[in-house]
């Protein structure tokens, strides 16, 4: 649900305009009174420099604060936007396509407290249609675990912010977009033979022609990602998602990777042959479900296979032939 609380958002953002685009350091208190002047919906970017033929496109991406998630939130601000004691998570750690596009995610649990969330990422992923929609302030219309989110343009950086409530929300897009004046984060290009991402279709054709017949778009969990930062990865063709299921048996979901390969977290398991894969790792678990990694040439997949699925090798081969047919670059 759309909140009235986005009108306070624009107002920060005007703050920080008004302020001088003054970064403050971690420890110090942002100031988030609303301006009087009339909001702006974000944060102007910093002009781009003009193309010259010698420009290079940077081979590795750069995160705000260096990746470092106690620049973004300390220990004092987290105590002041909730009286707890905050740890910081990995539930949102880096994914292949966060690392490559040099988005930075940190996620604190305060407990009984609540959770709080910021994704950073360059503004230059975010499409003309968030760009140009005043506001993106979201709040869940009742009890449950959903957070209130807001996006919004701080510099070269696109902000994403989420906490339990409006005024925990406002005191973390106030701190957090104060200090990011100043940071450049960059997104790597995908390297050379990184996939296209296909349409879902195309993934089930294949599953369904390496054996599962049957099989149905879809899986019956919640498997799918989902998500602003998600939203944001998927639409620059540096992520998909797909999955698959064949009634009254198994299923497959398969997250891909364009030019993820050997980024993110460090795979786990046991080793794992598949056609088509350089390298995979295998997680077994109990009531016929697995998990694993494959990666192929520049690109990385993951997948979660459930039930009875006797033809998974030849499914996981089948999926990673039609995306090596669809190379993009």
């Amino acid at each position: 649900m759309r909140s009235p609380f986005a009108r306070f958002l624009t107002a920060v953002a005007a703050t920080l305009v008004l302020a001088g685009c003054t970064a403050t350091e971690p420890g110090q208190a942002a100031s988030s009174t609303p301006a009087t002047s009339t909001p702006s919906a974000s944060v102007e970017p910093t002009a781009e420099s003009t193309p010259t033929d010698d420009a290079v496109e940077p081979a590795e991406p750069e995160m705000a604060f260096a990746g470092d998630c106690s620049q973004v939130l300390t220990d004092e601000d987290l105590n002041v936007i909730a009286p707890a004691t905050w740890t910081l998570t990995d539930a949102n750690g880096p994914t292949p396509a966060s690392a490559l596009a040099g988005a930075l995610s940190c996620r604190w649990d305060g407990a009984g407290a609540g959770v709080v969330s910021v994704d950073i990422l360059p503004l230059s992923l975010v499409s003309d249609e968030a760009l140009a929609t005043p506001d993106i302030v979201t709040c869940p219309d009742g009890e449950g675990p959903d957070l209130c989110m807001a996006e919004l343009a701080v510099g070269d950086s696109w902000l994403i912010a989420g906490a339990g409530t409006e005024d925990a929300l406002s005191a973390v897009v106030g701190r957090v977009g104060a200090r990011l004046i100043g940071q450049h984060p960059v997104a790597a290009p995908l390297p050379t033979g990184s996939w296209a991402v296909p349409d879902c279709s195309v993934i089930v054709d294949a599953v369904r022609a390496a054996g599962m017949t049957d099989a149905e778009p879809g899986v019956q969990n919640d498997s799918q990602p989902y998500g602003p930062l998600w939203d944001a990865l998927a639409a620059d063709g540096r992520a998909g998602w797909c999955g698959a299921h064949q009634p009254q048996e198994g299923g497959i979901s398969v997250t891909l990777y364009p030019g993820g390969a050997d980024r993110g977290h460090e795979p786990s398991g046991e080793q794992f042959d598949v056609d088509g894969a350089d390298r995979g790792w295998i997680t077994r678990e109990d009531a016929g479900l697995s998990t694993g990694v494959l990666d192929a040439g520049v690109n990385r997949l993951t997948f979660a296979t459930s039930g009875s699925l006797e033809s998974q090798d030849e499914v996981l081969a089948g999926i990673l032939s039609v995306l090596t047919e669809r190379t993009d670059l």
